[in-house]
């Protein structure tokens, strides 16, 4: 298994912190009257039955994570307030592993032994980052994309919405072309601000992952 670089944080004086919402102090309140829990983590996975570009693939993941904050969101408490703090730059390093010499059966038992470990591997809600990607190659055509975070920034809503817009920006890197995806008119943390952190929802209010239109 390849070792990831170390993830990149910004400088102190670049991050930029918000009130956390009303639903993310409950989750928050959860997760530390039991602490380095897997409890809340959130863990999906894709195949993916064609031959990838490694570097597309990696250069697409910086892209999405630079286009979501709440991908770059840790979390804080100041002066009895929990906030949402965010980075404006952040690398999500993509662990990859290689398992194709493998005989199939203890494959596939890897494969088992991996999805099990990431489910069960908790997330360090301060120090971040709240989102791991894992690559398992399985053969030359086929591959296993294994995502990992945290219910405080990732919901079932959010699971599609970023795989989808992974697919979108691994063909716009892999073809050296440029994006198709429009912009995010408010990110998650910025909608919280403007209405209060424990005011209503507003109708067109981003989801945690905004799928813009």
């Amino acid at each position: 298994m390849t070792m990831p670089p170390a993830h990149n944080v910004s400088s102190e004086e670049d991050v930029r912190s918000f009130p956390a919402s009303f639903a993310q102090q409950w989750l928050w309140s959860l997760d530390q009257s039991e602490p380095n829990t897997p409890t809340y983590n959130l863990t999906s996975a894709v195949r993916i039955c064609i031959p990838l570009d490694l570097k597309a693939l990696e250069q697409s993941l910086y892209a999405l994570v630079q286009r979501h904050a709440v991908l770059r969101t840790t979390f804080s408490v100041k002066d009895e307030q929990l906030l949402q703090v965010i980075s404006p730059t952040l690398n999500v390093p993509l662990l990859v592993e290689d398992v194709q010499s493998l005989p199939a059966s203890q494959r596939e038992a890897r494969v088992q032994q991996v999805l099990i470990e990431e489910a069960q591997r908790p997330v360090d809600l301060a120090q971040g980052p709240l989102l791991r990607t894992t690559l398992l190659q399985l053969n030359g055509q086929e591959s296993l994309l294994l995502l990992s975070s945290h219910h405080l920034v990732f919901d079932d809503w959010s699971v599609g919405v970023f795989f989808h817009e992974w697919v979108t920006l691994y063909e716009t890197f892999r073809n050296d072309r440029p994006s198709s995806l429009p912009d995010i008119p408010l990110q998650y943390a910025c909608a919280l601000a403007a209405r209060g952190a424990g005011g209503r929802k507003a109708r067109g209010e981003p989801e945690l992952l905004e799928a813009a239109a």
